[in-house]
């Protein structure tokens, strides 16, 4: 079956797409949510004080004693070889990098063609999922006339 091209031109810009398949819908997504970039934030920060406890530990002991023994050899030539110092040095940056971005208050991003689909009630469960939870708003539009399908 050869190729087509599918255009949908909405209110949120025009989506393209080059397919075999037959597609009656696209499923457009608006901007990312700020409250769930700044949970992603929230949780990179917390990770990267995690890694600095750890590194830093492990440099301060000279070894990890509670490490299985094979994973202690691995720990002592990090150690030897300067990588938790790059490591440590890493989860600091991204600690620091991160909290001087400050508090996210605002969405971001483009709308984009999350999916398309030839079936209406596919494209409805689609829209819903929890796949989308980042997403401010979510609309389904028609291929051929580009109108929102309610």
């Amino acid at each position: 079956m050869a190729k087509r091209t599918l255009t949908v031109t909405t209110e949120f810009g025009t989506f393209t797409r080059t397919t075999h398949r037959d597609y009656t819908y696209v499923i457009v997504a608006g901007p990312r949510r700020f409250e769930s970039r700044e949970q992603e934030r929230q949780a990179e920060m917390r990770g990267s004080r995690e890694s600095i406890a750890y590194y830093r530990r492990i440099i301060d002991n000279g070894g990890d004693p509670d490490a299985p023994l094979w994973r202690q050899k691995y720990i002592a030539e990090g150690l030897a070889s300067g990588e938790y110092a790059k490591a440590l040095a890493s989860a600091r940056a991204r600690l620091t990098t991160n909290d001087a971005r400050g508090v996210i208050t605002e969405d971001s991003g483009k709308p984009c063609a999350w999916g398309w689909s030839s079936r209406l009630d596919l494209a409805r469960k689609e829209a819903a999922s929890s796949r989308l939870r980042w997403a401010r708003w979510v609309r389904i539009f028609d291929i051929a006339t580009g109108q929102e399908v309610k």
